[in-house]
C-alpha cells in the first residue's frame, strides 16, 4: 500500500510538472502550409516541430525542428505580449521537380528570426523568416539546392 501512494505521489507530480510546460499548436503560411507544435523547454527556450507541404516551386513536403531562443520581450503594448526569438534547426523531407520524374530526398540546416505576439486570450501569432542552407539528393544524382527560406511566413497558434 505504501508503494502504491508513492507511485500515485510520483504520477501526480509528473503529470503537474508536464502540464505546466506552455506548448502551443497550430499553422504556418508562406512558402508552404505547415503543421507547427511549440514546447517550452525552459522559461525562454522552446522547441519547435513543423511538418509541410512545399506549395510553391517543385513541390513535396518536409520536417523542420528548431530550438529558439527568446531574446527580448518589448513592451510595445499594454496588454498581450511580444517576443523576439532565433535559433537554429535542421529540416528533412521529400522534393520533386513537379513532373513526378525526379523525386528526392532533402536534408538542410536552417535558422529563425522572429516576433510573436501573444494575447491575453491563448492566442499567438507570428512572423519570421526561416533561411535554409540544403541539398537534395535524388535518383543517383546528387546536388545542392543553395539558400533559401527568406519568405515572411505567417503562423497563428493556440496556446495551452
Amino acid at each position: 500500500m505504501k508503494k502504491l501512494l508513492i507511485i500515485l505521489a510520483l504520477a501526480i507530480g509528473f503529470t503537474s510538472v508536464a502540464s505546466a510546460q506552455s506548448r502551443a499548436v497550430g499553422a504556418r503560411l508562406g512558402y508552404g502550409v505547415e503543421l507547427s507544435y511549440q514546447h517550452y523547454l525552459a522559461p525562454d527556450i522552446f522547441l519547435e516541430a513543423d511538418l509541410g507541404l512545399d506549395l510553391i516551386g517543385k513541390g513535396g513536403f518536409k520536417a523542420t525542428a528548431i530550438y529558439d531562443w527568446e531574446l527580448a520581450h518589448p513592451d510595445w503594448t499594454d496588454q498581450g505580449e511580444w517576443t523576439v526569438y532565433a535559433g537554429p534547426g535542421a529540416a528533412l523531407g521529400v522534393v520533386s521537380n513537379g513532373s513526378g520524374k525526379d523525386t528526392g530526398f532533402f536534408l538542410g540546416i536552417c535558422g529563425q528570426l522572429g516576433v510573436e505576439y501573444t494575447f491575453t486570450f491563448p492566442l499567438a501569432i507570428s512572423l519570421d523568416i526561416r533561411p535554409q542552407l540544403g541539398y537534395h539528393f535524388g535518383d543517383g544524382v546528387a546536388y545542392t539546392g543553395g539558400l533559401f527560406g527568406f519568405i515572411p511566413t505567417l503562423g497563428v497558434r493556440y496556446r495551452f
